[in-house]
């Protein structure tokens, strides 16, 4: 639960980058540092979010429908946030082993579909994720 709340506080910042250097200039330097690795921190976030999406539903845990609910919007958003921040990563492998091309055409038209949902996906990621990471340190 650690790795996934600080991977999706990590790639919200860089989904919301904008919004986030609106409300705080100072951030900008941060956000400048970590953003030559905006695909690879997408794809390890989509990754992690896909993981725990299927712990998830496998398990019954005792937990709180809060802490249910916060870490099933941290995977969604997660999810949704990773696959946008990876997508050039994501669309030159399709590239090399897909020969007739469907696969990428889905991709692109996914992508479409989520990209006016990239900034709110990205706050619900930090906001969700922070609640995550605090719960996991107590």
């Amino acid at each position: 639960m650690f790795l996934l709340a600080l991977a999706g506080i990590i790639a919200g910042l860089l989904a919301a980058s904008n919004f986030v250097i609106e409300r705080l200039p100072d951030a900008k330097d941060l956000i400048e540092k970590i953003s030559p690795y905006q695909a690879m921190i997408g794809l390890v976030a989509l990754i992690l979010a896909a993981l725990r999406l299927f712990s998830l539903f496998g398990g019954s845990s005792q937990v709180s429908i809060l802490s249910y609910m916060m870490a099933l919007g941290c995977v969604v958003s997660t999810i949704v946030v990773g696959f946008l921040l990876s997508y050039p990563m994501i669309n030159k492998f399709i590239a090399e082993q897909d020969e007739t091309g469907n696969a990428k055409e889905k991709a692109e038209m996914v992508r479409k579909k989520l990209a006016p949902y990239q900034v709110t996906a990205g706050l619900v990621s930090m906001g969700t994720g922070a609640y995550l990471l605090i719960l996991s340190v107590l």
